[in-house]
């Protein structure tokens, strides 16, 4: 009995400081009713490769839930999964000659949001010159190992010099830039003065998401 195994794998995709940022996501397994349940995420093309004795035959793959499939136009084995649906079982079967030689169940979910974040990654305190050579909100992955782009929408921006009085009050930004007027005035507040990021829309595939909040204090 030839053995035949589906592994799913995820595009990398990276596009630098175009407005865009990277979300990562971890590939997990479950056990549902003595089935082993893979997840693929809805709205990408996640990537499926057949690896057995002989990768060079042809395969096709059926969708239980006549999701896309696409077949690769140069590797016979690779193709591209789409679900349509969150939190709903596919089965795939996998054909070899027109016989069934494997079938695999997916679990079609949402992908998660990833932390918005200015400068670099995980800092809560930038310096003005800081904030100046680097004038973006862009966005950080969690745990994930999937990179795709995101695109930050729009964010209001709120500053408080370091009394805690209010010298900008949700000021409207239009893409990842922190607008002229804005810079501004940032440049005018002494050390101890916070930024507040707010109402920021990301638009990740078709989702537009509202993702969480930023803090960030001069210092």
């Amino acid at each position: 009995m030839w053995n035949v195994k589906v592994f799913l794998g995820l595009m990398v995709l990276l596009l630098g400081n175009y407005g865009f940022c990277s979300a990562q996501i971890s590939l997990e397994n479950m056990i549902l009713k003595n089935r082993k349940i893979k997840e693929a995420y809805k709205g990408l093309d996640n990537p499926l490769q057949i690896k057995g004795e002989d990768s060079s035959l042809d395969y096709t793959i059926t969708s239980s839930g006549k999701n896309r499939i696409i077949k690769d136009k140069q590797f016979k084995n690779k193709f591209r999964y789409s679900p349509s649906y969150n939190n709903r079982l596919d089965t795939l079967r996998i054909y070899q000659n027109g016989k069934i030689v494997k079938e695999e169940y997916f679990m079609a979910k949402r992908v998660p949001d990833p932390a918005p974040f200015v400068y670099k990654n995980g800092r809560t305190g930038l310096s003005k010159s800081q904030i100046k050579a680097s004038p973006y909100l862009r966005c950080w992955p969690f745990e994930y190992n999937l990179r795709l782009p995101i695109r930050i929408v729009s964010f209001d921006l709120t500053v408080k010099d370091k009394f805690g009085n209010i010298v900008i009050a949700g000021s409207k930004n239009s893409g990842q830039k922190i607008n002229k007027q804005n810079l501004f005035f940032i440049e005018q507040q002494k050390k101890g003065a916070t930024l507040y990021f707010e109402n920021i829309k990301a638009a990740l595939s078709s989702d537009i998401r509202n993702m969480q909040g930023l803090v960030i204090k001069i210092i």
